[in-house]
């Protein structure tokens, strides 16, 4: 593979975004379904063919960030759930990274996922970024992507759902902030509701049989 002709893409899953959005559609979404990691990845990589430069071969670096530490080295309970999780991802092609212990990760993003974005741009070793997440604690991140020429692609999330286990409204949707820094915004919401209705975009669902939202 002849480097010179090789569009390297850095694909990048933020794990607390993608477990909010897989709760929601498993427990408070008609779909009742969680989301198929393999299958975001491959929907969205199929909507950027028109940044890779004609003639040339794309190379995948897929990461995903999980919000929790390595359940083998935590007190965390779903150890068993997410170690087949872990395997199943890096099975697709995914890098799978543990929340460091004792980081600050809820309240100032994943900072591993930050650090290694500002990594591989600075380093040249990708050209176009695709990140996962509705958080504006990469906003920082995406404006230095910018600085270095490098296109960000965002896919993220809005819904609503009433939480029993609360007791209100819960309203989720991505930072306005984040969207300015990226050259693209993908609703996600709009693809999976297609994905719940349709025979569109069927692997999107991990359960991937459309339903009927009168259910």
């Amino acid at each position: 593979m002849d480097p010179q002709n090789l569009f390297r893409i850095g694909f990048f899953v933020d794990g607390f975004t993608f477990r909010k959005a897989n709760d929601f559609y498993l427990h408070h979404h008609f779909a009742r379904s969680r989301i198929s990691a393999e299958g975001l990845k491959s929907f969205l990589l199929r909507q950027l063919q028109h940044y890779v430069p004609r003639g040339s071969s794309v190379s995948i670096e897929a990461h995903y960030y999980h919000p929790h530490p390595n359940p083998a080295e935590s007190d965390y309970k779903r150890f068993e759930g997410v170690l087949n999780f872990e395997e199943h991802l890096q099975q697709c092609g995914f890098q799978f990274h543990y929340r460091a212990k004792n980081s600050e990760s809820f309240i100032h993003g994943n900072t591993d996922l930050i650090s290694d974005m500002k990594m591989l741009a600075h380093f040249e070793e990708i050209q176009l970024a695709v990140l996962v997440s509705t958080q504006g604690f990469y906003t920082d991140v995406a404006k230095f992507l910018r600085q270095h020429d490098i296109p960000l692609v965002l896919a993220g999330f809005d819904f609503s759902y009433h939480s029993l286990e609360q007791q209100r409204e819960v309203h989720w949707h991505t930072d306005n902030c984040l969207k300015e820094e990226a050259v693209e915004y993908f609703a996600l919401e709009k693809v999976m509701e297609q994905a719940a209705t349709s025979n569109k975009y069927q692997s999107l669902f991990v359960n991937n049989r459309p339903r009927n939202r009168n259910r």
